[in-house]
């Protein structure tokens, strides 16, 4: 596994030290390509940039972010891609699933996502 940044600034502190990190410029696209080869997969945070080389390059992209325009994107994006496309796969939904799974065990509990205000609450049932 690696990280990778802009800038590198970013790697001052000896928290990426075992990450091997390197300095990338996502909108250079030939250099994101050559980043993602003989990769198996990416996780950004970034703009649909990063998912687009993901498709092109077919490795699997994850994108932590709860932001639903960039979800939608992403979903388009996926459409006939031969690796796997996970938009908001962030905190959030993993956490609301495991409160669901250990604090119902009879009764409904409802969970309101702060960064979905366009959908409903979500309802978990044991």
């Amino acid at each position: 596994m690696q990280i990778a940044d802009a800038q590198e600034l970013a790697f001052d502190s000896d928290h990426h030290k075992d990450l091997n990190p390197f300095v990338l410029d996502v909108s250079d696209g030939k250099a994101l390509r050559l980043a993602l080869e003989g990769r198996d997969g990416v996780i950004s945070y970034l703009d649909l940039q990063v998912a687009q080389a993901a498709v092109d390059v077919g490795v699997n992209y994850f994108d932590p972010t709860e932001d639903v325009q960039t979800a939608r994107g992403i979903r388009k994006l996926a459409e006939g891609a031969k690796s796997v496309f996970i938009p908001q796969c962030g905190l959030a939904p993993g956490f609301i699933a495991q409160i669901a799974v250990a604090v119902v065990n009879c009764m409904a509990l409802q969970l309101l996502l702060a960064c979905s205000p366009a959908s409903p609450p979500y309802i978990f049932l044991a």
